[in-house]
């Protein structure tokens, strides 16, 4: 009895004194697609991955919440090399510090804007996922082709996943909770 005591002192305290898991990432469901990504001095075929992550921020009282898409050794720029979406109504989200407290999202996705893939790729996948869809339709960033649910891509292409790991990627939040000095670092690495 008083070893079993000692154990659950033991195990209450070890687990008290654990960081929260603040994100979980998640096979996603969303479709994979491709698009055309027109910038300043080129144009590429970019392969959209909805990389799903779903977030406990709302059980406390948090100030602000930062985000960073590190890709290889490298800090990737919103807009430029990433886009963040609410899950639930596909808008895009450049920062969380509009919800505030209690009303952040809870599901989001990720597309990694800089997945680019040629002209041959893009064919291969079209004849393979959706044959009736046909490349010149990509004139504008708006313009997509869709292919199949991530989850269905993952398995059919286990290459691709090796590829995609072989340098880790990660998804970064910098949480500062209210009445609290130091902020909370959380990572996770992203599985693909």
């Amino acid at each position: 009895m008083k070893n079993n005591i000692k154990f659950t002192v033991t195990y209450l305290l070890l687990t008290s004194c654990s960081q929260k898991n603040y994100i979980k990432e998640v096979i996603s469901e969303k479709e994979v697609s491709i698009s055309l990504i027109k910038t300043y001095n080129e144009t590429y075929f970019n392969l959209n991955v909805p990389l799903e992550f779903h977030l406990d921020f709302n059980s406390e009282k948090l100030y602000s919440v930062g985000h960073y898409y590190i890709k290889g050794n490298k800090s990737m720029l919103v807009g430029d090399d990433y886009l963040l979406f609410d899950l639930y109504n596909n808008k895009r989200l450049f920062s969380f510090d509009s919800f505030g407290a209690f009303n952040y999202p809870t599901k989001i996705y990720l597309y990694d804007r800089q997945l680019r893939i040629s002209k041959e790729e893009v064919l291969e996948l079209i004849k393979k996922y959706n044959p009736t869809a046909n490349i010149d339709k990509l004139q504008t960033k708006k313009d997509t082709i869709k292919l199949v649910s991530y989850k269905q891509y993952r398995k059919d292409n286990p290459i691709f996943l090796e590829e995609m790991r072989k340098i880790p990627d990660s998804l970064t939040l910098v949480i500062s909770k209210s009445g609290k000095k130091e902020n909370i670092l959380t990572s996770i690495k992203i599985d693909w």
